[in-house]
């Protein structure tokens, strides 16, 4: 719950966020295309079923990435001609599953013929005025339910094609996402996100990832949030953001590979720097209990370049190599002393 010490310094630097990220949509909207139906056709329309040309790249590009990103990656981001058309067609979708030397479907390239559905941007999930963990990862990994195929359960070295309702059901969940990033400059929790809570059922494979991430207890150990709260999780405790907001299969991916070593020599994303300017905010916050958890040390390191200071006090780190199997308790995460205290005292945010 928000308490009533609650500064308003939180809440503006929450719509500012809102307002670049509804930045978005209304670059559709200026494009005629108002819903994810349209997207799409408009997607396939420019990218077309052969070898795309490098024009043909980039007007798909502003599709699906924040139009002040557009620049930046287009213009600034050091990347090769044939990255950034591979960046593209993995955010359309346009790429398929390869083998690789161990004989596994464990690596993509362009798939050409495949139709066009682009993927919506994902920056944030959940409301950081009421969060008691703030988590950043690096990127949103790939929603291989819009491929036209994908690995079988447990097995990496057969694929099976998509059935239409499973298409339907993810292209559905792009709509709402899309929705999702929509802001009227008024109310502060409209169209927000909560897949852990969510019960449609396009949103099964995340409220699984998100639920077992934060809120299962594996070997009898409590999680930060049941920790925190005594009780499972719910929609109220987390806010979740990633770092660069567009999917790849990992973090070495075309794209975000680059995008991540610009990182390095100081250079951002805007819509990086728009969520570096919320989590300053929300860490000198006090008026309710908040831990900051980053995927990793060299993440938060960036951060601290851009915001001139180190994170400290209620900022921790994951140990783990894979965040997927995890949960989120203290055997895995890096948590001092100090940290415990402030996030488990009675008097903060009471």
């Amino acid at each position: 719950m928000v308490t009533q010490t609650q500064t308003s310094t939180v809440k503006d630097a929450w719509k500012e966020y809102r307002e670049f990220w509804n930045e978005y949509p209304q670059e559709l909207d200026r494009m005629g295309i108002k819903n994810y139906k349209q997207l799409k056709a408009r997607a396939n329309e420019i990218i077309g079923f052969e070898d795309p040309s490098y024009d043909q790249v980039k007007e798909a590009l502003k599709l699906v990435v924040h139009p002040k990103d557009y620049d930046v990656i287009v213009n600034d981001i050091k990347m090769q001609r044939r990255t950034r058309k591979k960046l593209t067609l993995t955010l359309l979708s346009k790429i398929k599953y390869a083998t690789d030397s161990m004989g596994e479907y464990n690596t993509v390239k362009p798939d050409y013929a495949a139709e066009a559905r682009p993927v919506i941007p994902e920056p944030f999930y959940g409301d950081p005025l009421t969060a008691n963990i703030v988590t950043v990862f690096i990127n949103p990994g790939l929603n291989d339910g819009l491929l036209s195929k994908r690995h079988k359960s447990g097995d990496k070295k057969s694929l099976e094609a998509l059935s239409p309702d499973t298409v339907n059901n993810e292209e559905s969940r792009q709509e709402v996402n899309l929705s999702h990033l929509r802001f009227d400059g008024k109310r502060l929790t409209e169209n927000l996100l909560y897949p852990w809570e969510s019960s449609d059922p396009n949103y099964e494979s995340f409220r699984y990832y998100f639920k077992k991430l934060y809120s299962q207890k594996d070997n009898n150990v409590p999680t930060i949030v049941s920790r925190l709260l005594d009780r499972d999780l719910d929609k109220r405790v987390l806010f979740h953001a990633d770092f660069i907001p567009y999917q790849s299969k990992n973090a070495h991916s075309a794209g975000i590979k680059q995008i991540s070593r610009s990182n390095e020599e100081g250079l951002f994303l805007p819509s990086q720097k728009a969520l570096m300017n919320l989590l300053s905010v929300l860490k000198e916050d006090r008026s309710l209990k908040r831990l900051i958890v980053f995927r990793n040390s060299k993440m938060a390191d960036q951060l601290s370049m851009w915001l001139g200071y180190k994170f400290s006090t209620g900022v921790v780190f994951f140990r783990s190599s894979n965040a997927s199997n995890v949960s989120l308790t203290e055997d895995n995460i890096t948590l001092d002393s100090a940290e415990l205290r402030y996030f488990f005292s009675p008097d903060v945010g009471e």
